[in-house]
């Protein structure tokens, strides 16, 4: 069984990735595959009636709820997904968005696909997500060892959120360079049958604005967690994935730039060879 893992750390939308590559006849996004495999399972509290987003949000049956069923291995995580949702082995391949590098060592897919972001945006994405928790200084800090860690040195296929985004030239050389043919109507994703376990809750918002409208507002506040200013962000109806706020200061982005600055050219590099 084929298949193609997304790397990355968090906020860099894997997940969007993975919706835009599973759109292609020939593939179908899971999501996040490491959580129904030790030593993940328990920590991932499934609800077992409800692992994929997407199928729940559409009220559609899912086979991967059975998942929580089986103690399965690692190694053959790939043909048991695939059984379940009744991919050919030989035709499909699984987009696997688990982004860990310690379950990649494991389930083997046969591409890794690096993606990244600019780390000033990202390091905002973690203060608001983490603000709460931590200090700013911890959090920035955190971002930056992440970030160095993961990507730092790393060769390959890799491709950035604001290309991704913006840049229709690059996604098209990176289903190029797997062997996809593209179209533009991928780009469009929530006109696709998909799965989502785990993942970026925008992503489902998506599907909620053209399948269940009903439910926007409910996954707004859930995605805002009582954050007024977010909720209005969200709440936009020309909101799309691109966009964000900067909620740095000039002396955090020289900081943060210089401690991640190499590791950005050397991805930027990687992906200018889509081209």
């Amino acid at each position: 069984m084929k298949a193609i893992g997304i790397k990355a750390i968090s906020f860099v939308g894997t997940t969007l990735l993975s919706m835009i590559l599973g759109s292609h006849p020939k593939c179908r996004s899971v999501g996040h595959c490491y959580v129904f495999f030790e030593p993940w399972k328990e920590k991932a509290k499934l609800n077992p009636d409800n692992v994929c987003a997407i199928c729940s949000l559409l009220e559609k049956d899912c086979s991967l709820n059975r998942l929580t069923e089986f103690d399965m291995d690692p190694e053959h995580a790939y043909e048991i997904i695939a059984s379940l949702i009744e991919l050919d082995p030989d035709e499909h391949t699984i987009i696997d968005s688990s982004s860990t590098t310690s379950w990649f060592d494991i389930s083997q897919p046969d591409q890794i696909i690096y993606m990244f972001r600019n780390p000033l945006t990202l390091a905002s994405s973690y203060i608001k997500s983490l603000s709460g928790e931590r200090s700013r200084g911890w959090i920035i800090n955190y971002m930056c060892r992440y970030y160095n860690k993961l990507y730092a040195g790393k060769d390959g296929l890799a491709i950035s959120y604001d290309n991704l985004l913006n840049d229709n030239v690059y996604i098209r050389g990176l289903f190029s360079k797997l062997g996809l043919e593209f179209f533009a109507d991928y780009l469009e994703y929530w006109n696709f049958s998909n799965h989502m376990v785990g993942g970026n809750r925008g992503v489902l918002l998506e599907y909620a604005r053209h399948h269940k409208p009903e439910k926007v507002d409910e996954l707004i506040k859930g995605i805002c967690k009582g954050n007024k200013e977010y909720e209005k962000y969200y709440k936009n109806p020309d909101w799309t994935h691109k966009g964000g706020v900067n909620l740095l200061t000039p002396e955090e982005e020289d900081y943060i730039m210089g401690r991640c600055g190499a590791t950005y050219g050397q991805l930027k590099g990687l992906e200018e060879c889509l081209l």
